[in-house]
């Protein structure tokens, strides 16, 4: 092989090796992954269980991140209002994702800072809907 064709490879090697490093895919909920119920559950979390929420935010919420059989469920959804976001849970680890076909279940152990020091494990199930993981919520939000 010339010096052209080694220098070629080794330039395309490089090229190769430069963008795997920077094109690093990042997780999405849209990922039918556990990352991407982890992903799925930060959104969830950091859009409702985080602070005040405005109207809007939970427009988006009850259109986008909560399965389609959930919004009747959820009363927000009926009739969105700026909320005063009394909850606010700081994720401690989330674990036991497991994936059967299109459904999943997590635990996911919080912080309550509404309660100091007082600390609670959540069981969520996520189903995959819409080309994502959408949280499957069962009442007030």
């Amino acid at each position: 092989m010339s010096r052209k064709f080694s220098a070629l490879f080794a330039a395309a090697g490089l090229a190769i090796a430069a963008c795997l490093a920077g094109c690093a895919h990042e997780p999405t909920a849209a990922d039918k992954t556990p990352e991407g119920v982890e992903v799925a559950v930060r959104e969830t979390y950091d859009m409702v269980r985080n602070g005040p929420v405005l109207k809007e935010t939970w427009e988006k919420y009850c259109a986008d991140y909560i399965t389609e059989a959930s919004r009747s469920l959820v009363t927000i959804c009926e009739h969105p209002y700026d909320d005063s976001g009394a909850a606010r849970d700081e994720i401690i680890r989330i674990s036991n994702i497991q994936i059967v076909d299109d459904h999943a279940s997590v635990d996911v152990d919080v912080q309550q800072h509404l309660y100091p020091g007082h600390f609670q494990t959540w069981h969520e199930e996520f189903e995959w809907e819409e080309g994502r993981w959408k949280r499957v919520a069962t009442g007030q939000y």
